[in-house]
């Protein structure tokens, strides 16, 4: 079966649906540019917007019209932003769509879907994070649903549209770019019918939504511990599936319930009870239920990393079922009568949490790197092939390379002390780079698999941060003095590199990662594999000024270090005597229609405008300004990030050939050795993280890293390893239109040399062959000095 995200099955369910059944209607705020998750991406443009149909920021009317229109013989399928925002709505819901069949005595039905996304972990704090489905199996009346993977999604989805009464559709952010297998038929899963996930015979465990996965990664540690765990994940809670459910009691006599709502009130407590009343002599040991603690969702990262349940609490929770360690019992508030024992994590959350307060008040390839022989061998980059960083367009007519390998690729597991390396990341919302050092810890893996470096495995550790400078000089800190990592590689930060360059300089560390900030270009210690945005977002205009528009306007995420990067696209613009105007809008972008007017309004027609977004915020202002109609006056081109499948196939055939994106790094389906080992890499240790431009930066920063450090002769320090790292020369790969090198030199831009791509029948193609960032830049002008003076070409 084809694999897909859960997202794209969710997207997939309502087009087939829509296609089966002209009755199907989706509804809610900004659906037709695709929703906040793109979830109904495209669906307007292929049904068109009577029934693809916008409406006011009104939750309480959206789901009012969805229940008039079911009652008048539609089939109306709802979304509710955040399941935070389901308040607004419980009155419609609770009281009308629930109870308009009985009230009826039978002659109203309510054939709804409300789709809405629930769970934490995306640092959106307490209003945009909670888990609230409990509520919601209060009412007689409503169904509610809760998938875990992509094939549920797409399944539930379809009977849910198909139900004949009201249906709660509850999606978890997190899981939404989780892949999966998924018919190329949809097949409708049964409303109330659980599924066993993984059989066993000594515990069970009843999961919900995201916390399958983590059961199931607490089931593996549990079997390395000869323990045999059977993970349950009810799908639907209502109806639930108690028969399964007290089936594998029978069978196992133990029981851990988790989900990641709030414990107190939660789902888990419901279950518990119907299990004791139904298999209490069955029952070797008192139920164990893990949840959140009795708190709202905290906006510090560390904190919310706390608060989240996940496969350390259900592992622990097993264990005392089977008397190997303490009764947790489940995490409440302390009021409302007797004593109660609290949840050990919920402690650690309390203690962190006054202490905060108090302070405010006062892979097994024979394939990863490459052998001594090759080091330089990765494709030289003529750029024939089609460039897509985050496609999977064909690549040039050219006969595919062997794939490059990974480290010493012998298959052979490394063993010994570890090699640490470290990197420092922007994760927050509307700015996540982690993927990029999940991508290089992936390949790092690869590396152990195949004998490490000359037989020692690396230890990879991943810092994030919210652009907070006194969080990113501690991170800094932690790395090099109390891990004692021996180099810095995958960073990529808004803010590290201003933050820390002097203390890395200051210690002899090099950075090898991805450059946003002006210091990761600037410095004499950092050489991205990236050419950043500044040099990037210049291409891009580069590329509308070959076409001829009469005007270049700007616009950015309204972040730190925006004004480095406007800086080089004004000076690229002024030298070619073109008017210029820079904006900029905070993310994520709340009206992309306001937005997209603004930009069109202010090129004129004729003009040009360049983007410099993430994916998801460059679509809703391409959408936006498609819905309003003024897509064509104006030329629209994109940085780096928008080397995406995921946008192409979102923005439909009426952009094919109309956007113009610059690609700093080659198609993802090219075939050059290192392009080739990028995607197995991939698919084999880090099948979550999407084939794309971010990707292949950490890749490619692993991979240099690995062969500088194979090169080492005696002890591996942070001395030497960073001698290694700026002695690297002439790095040839597929991925990249030039060598890379590092070199003792006061700035570095190794990467000024890129192509342009555009979207076509829902892929990113080559557009352009590779050509020179221009020299206006003084940046530019004086990096190709300084690789003249290396005799660098």
């Amino acid at each position: 079966m084809p694999e897909t995200t859960y997202v794209k099955a969710v997207l997939r369910a309502l087009d087939e649906a829509m296609a089966a059944d002209e009755r199907v209607i989706v509804l809610g705020e900004d659906v037709a540019e695709g929703g906040p998750y793109t979830t109904t991406a495209g669906l307007a443009d292929r049904y068109g917007r009577d029934r693809v149909i916008n409406t006011p920021i009104s939750e309480s009317a959206i789901t009012g019209v969805a229940i008039g229109a079911a009652q008048s013989g539609l089939r109306p399928v709802l979304e509710i932003m955040f399941i935070d925002f389901i308040t607004l709505a419980l009155d419609q819901l609770a009281n009308q769509a629930a109870k308009a069949h009985l009230m009826s005595g039978g002659q109203l039905t309510v054939p709804m879907v409300l789709r809405t996304q629930g769970g934490a972990g995306q640092r959106g704090a307490a209003q945009h994070s909670q888990s609230l489905e409990a509520w919601l199996t209060h009412v007689p009346g409503l169904k509610v649903v809760m998938p875990a993977d992509p094939a549920d999604a797409a399944g539930l989805m379809a009977s849910a549209i198909a139900d004949p009464g009201p249906v709660v559709f509850v999606e978890h952010k997190g899981l939404y770019f989780q892949r999966g297998e998924v018919p190329d038929a949809i097949e409708p899963v049964p409303i109330g019918e659980a599924r066993i996930v993984r059989e066993g015979r000594d515990v069970t465990i009843v999961a919900l939504s995201r916390m399958v996965g983590e059961a199931l990664k607490a089931a593996d540690r549990l079997a390395a511990e000869g323990i045999s765990a059977e993970v349950i994940d009810p799908r639907t809670l209502v109806p639930l599936d108690l028969e399964a459910i007290v089936g594998s009691v029978q069978r196992t006599n133990r029981l851990v319930i988790a989900h990641e709502a709030v414990a107190h009130g939660g789902v888990g407590g419901e279950i518990a009870a119907e299990v004791q009343a139904a298999a209490f002599d069955h029952l070797d040991a008192p139920i164990e239920r893990v949840g959140a603690p009795f708190a709202p969702v905290p906006l510090s990262p560390h904190l919310e990393d706390l608060y989240v349940p996940g496969s350390d609490e259900i592992h622990e929770a097993a264990l005392a079922t089977l008397g190997k360690a303490e009764p947790r019992r489940s995490a409440t508030h302390d009021g409302g009568g007797g004593a109660m024992r609290m949840d050990p994590g919920w402690r650690r959350f309390r203690s962190v949490l006054a202490v905060m307060l108090a302070a405010v008040l006062a892979f097994t390839f024979a394939a990863c790197g490459d052998s001594d022989e090759d080091s330089d061998t990765g494709a030289s980059t003529s750029a024939a092939a089609p460039a897509d960083t985050g496609a999977s367009t064909a690549a040039a007519e050219e006969p595919a390379a062997e794939a490059s390998k990974c480290g010493l690729g012998n298959g052979e597991k490394a063993t010994g002390e570890p090699i640490k390396l470290g990197s420092v990341n922007t994760k927050q919302p509307g700015t996540d780079f982690s993927e990029i050092a999940l991508a290089a810890e992936a390949y790092f893996k690869c590396v152990n698999d195949n004998g490490g470096i000359n037989g020692r495995p690396i230890e990879y550790i991943i810092e994030t941060e919210q652009t907070d400078p006194g969080q990113v000089a501690s991170l800094a800190k932690k790395l090099v003095e109390t891990e004692k990592v021996v180099g810095i590689v995958g960073s990529t930060s808004l803010i590290d590199c201003a933050v820390n360059h002097q203390y890395y300089e200051k210690q002899g560390y090099y950075v090898i990662g991805s450059g946003i900030a002006p210091e990761c270009y600037t410095t004499p210690n950092h050489a991205p594999v990236n050419m950043g945005p500044r040099h990037s977002s210049a291409g891009a205009a580069q590329e509308l000024m070959k076409q001829g528009v009469k005007k270049i306007v700007f616009d950015q995420s309204n972040v730190p270090g925006t004004e480095y990067i406007d800086e080089g696209v004004r000076l690229t613009v002024e030298a070619e005597g073109i008017p210029y105007e820079s904006l900029k809008d905070n993310v994520p972008i709340q009206d992309a229609n306001s937005v997209a007017l603004k930009l069109v309004q202010a090129a004129g027609d004729g003009g040009g405008v360049v983007l410099n977004f993430t994916p998801p915020e460059a679509l809703k202002i391409l959408q936006a300004a498609e819905q309003q109609g003024l897509a064509e006056r104006v030329k629209w081109a994109c940085s780096t990030p928008c080397n995406t499948d995921f946008l192409a196939e979102a923005l439909g055939s009426s952009w094919d050939e109309q956007l113009f994106v610059n690609a700093e790094l080659n198609l993802i389906d090219a075939d050059g050795p290192d392009s080739q080992l990028y995607r197995q890499v991939l698919e084999q240790y880090a099948p979550d993280i999407p084939l794309g431009s971010f990707s292949q930066m950490g890749f490619l920063e692993a991979r240099i890293a690995t062969e500088a450090l194979l090169g080492i002769e005696g002890d591996i320090t942070p001395q030497t390893a960073n001698a290694a790292f700026v002695d690297v020369t002439g790095f040839e790969t597929d991925i990249l239109c030039k060598p890379w090198y590092y070199g003792d030199a006061p700035l570095h831009i190794p990467n000024n040399v890129d192509r342009t791509v555009t979207p076509k029948e829902g892929k990113m193609v080559q557009y352009t062959d590779c050509f020179d960032i221009s020299e206006a830049d003084p940046y530019i002008k004086d990096v190709r000095e300084i690789e003249a003076d290396m005799g660098i070409e």
